[in-house]
């Protein structure tokens, strides 16, 4: 009896070791730490830092009124319009706290277009906003560039 828990104990503990290196992502070299409170710090300050790209969530606010009336599922289909330029207070594009926030959509069920930037971006340059179309037109029409929820 004591032989199988010391076993499942020793091959949970092997399991979860191994889960932990393999779930490293983009971490900092976790061997090449110079201690193991260096490579623990290290592994939970990049899971943080990951945790901020897992989506924009958070409030609006412009200096002058702006409206929008715009959902989309899962980029299949959508519909609606909306423009907003101001800050979003929250997480966006990787950032938390008050960030410069910008977005224009447009959508009729089967087609949308999509516009999306935070920070510093100049929304006459497609070069530095997420754009994109999205349902089922326009992925196959595009354009076919960054979606706001790609990580950075």
């Amino acid at each position: 009896m004591i032989g199988h828990r010391v076993v499942w104990r020793g091959a949970g503990g092997l399991a979860l070791a191994l889960a932990l290196l393999a779930s490293q992502g983009c971490s900092r070299n976790l061997i090449g730490a110079k201690s193991a409170e260096e490579a623990i710090g290290n592994y939970f300050a990049d899971r943080a830092k990951d945790m901020l790209d897992l989506g924009d969530v958070g409030f609006s606010v412009s200096t002058k009124p702006q409206f929008v009336l715009y959902g989309n599922g899962l980029s299949m289909f959508g519909g609606g319009y909306g423009m907003v330029e101001g800050y979003l207070c929250g997480i966006g594009g990787g950032n938390i706290g008050v960030i410069p926030y910008y977005t224009a959509d447009a959508g009729v069920i089967v087609w949308c277009y999509e516009e999306l930037a935070f920070g510093d971006f100049d929304k006459k340059d497609l070069a530095t906003v997420n754009a994109q179309g999205t349902a089922m037109a326009g992925l196959l029409t595009g354009p076919w560039g960054s979606p706001g929820w790609k990580p950075s």
